[in-house]
């Protein structure tokens, strides 16, 4: 029996990644961990597919924490959306056709959390306003109809608020 890592795991200590062959002795259940889709198994010789394992390469999300003040945000991106990240970052944006290649990568993007990953962690402005109009595009109608009311109620609020303080301030 020959087992592969379809997953990066880790079994009797020792890590495996995406293709590398498991000994079979540090696997305490291959068929549960073949159902779970970590592994696949191969029997008396027979090969497994590599579209198999390479498929699941291609599916693979890789987790990025990014920190801010409030609190730490975790994004999903895969390996095609990180090389797009560091594609937008290496393009300066000082020049028009630059900032061309630039929102065209952008608005080629799909990933909600690639955006967010943009927005989060490149400081420049022109990229921000790029993805936070790509966002706005790919964000389901639903979220923009619920952004005005918080803005309306924050309206009312503030005028019956502003009031009572100008008049205690002027009694004072």
């Amino acid at each position: 029996m020959k087992i592969i890592a379809l997953k990066p795991c880790n079994f009797g200590g020792n890590k495996f990644f995406i293709g590398d062959e498991v000994p079979e002795e540090l696997v305490k259940n291959p068929n549960e961990q073949k159902k779970r889709g970590v592994i696949a198994i191969s029997e008396d010789g027979e090969s497994i597919p590599m579209a198999q394992v390479t498929a699941k390469v291609s599916e693979m999300k890789f987790p990025v924490v990014i920190h801010s003040d409030n609190e730490d945000l975790t994004v999903e991106v895969t390996q095609e959306e990180m090389n797009v990240f560091f594609d937008v970052l290496q393009i300066p944006v000082s020049k028009t056709e630059d900032k061309q290649k630039v929102s065209v990568l952008i608005q080629s993007i799909e990933s909600l959390d690639l955006l967010i990953m943009l927005d989060a962690l490149d400081g420049r402005k022109f990229v921000k306003e790029e993805a936070e109009k790509r966002a706005d595009a790919i964000t389901p109608d639903k979220q923009d109809s619920e952004t005005p009311e918080p803005n309306v109620d924050d309206t009312d609020e503030k005028e019956p608020e502003g009031t009572p303080d100008d008049e205690q301030g002027g009694d004072e």
